[in-house]
């Protein structure tokens, strides 16, 4: 940490969601859940991997993601590409991924996600109350019984 930089207690989050209202449903809820977080949205994917390989290039030098949320994009041809950069880097590895998917999704496609390393893929809750539900699980699972590296 720089000179006069206090660490932060704070838990990071990247977000990527297409959606502006999906998007403030999940960080309404990620305030009223009780974990003290740090939301950074982008805006795409390339974006996504740029912050992930190198946080300090997007300005985001002390910022330590604990975990990515992906909303399911409208195309998935990057998501791929992103999650293969991933499954090749340990250090990526670390940072628990969870992807929202549509009802809509194929068995193969759920499979592929699995395959590519993503830790968990869930329904994309659809109002305030089930998104609450949601962040109160994740929040239990990955904060409470879940035992994550160091990065």
């Amino acid at each position: 940490l720089g000179a006069g930089e206090m660490p932060s207690h704070l838990k990071d989050f990247i977000v990527f969601e297409e959606d502006d209202e999906k998007f403030h449903l999940l960080t309404s809820s990620l305030n009223n859940s009780g974990i003290e977080s740090r939301p950074k949205r982008v805006g795409n994917l390339n974006e996504l991997q740029a912050i992930l390989e190198q946080p300090e290039k997007s300005g985001l030098a002390h910022f330590k993601p604990r975990l990515v949320f992906i909303g399911m994009p409208k195309t998935t041809d990057k998501i791929w590409e992103l999650l293969e950069l991933r499954r090749k880097r340990v250090d990526l590895r670390k940072i628990p991924m969870i992807v929202f998917s549509n009802p809509e999704i194929e068995h193969e496609e759920t499979q592929r996600f699995y395959d590519y390393g993503v830790n968990s893929l869930v329904l994309r809750p659809e109002n305030q109350g089930d998104y609450g539900k949601l962040i109160e699980t994740i929040r239990e699972y990955w904060f409470g019984i879940v035992m994550l590296p160091s990065s």
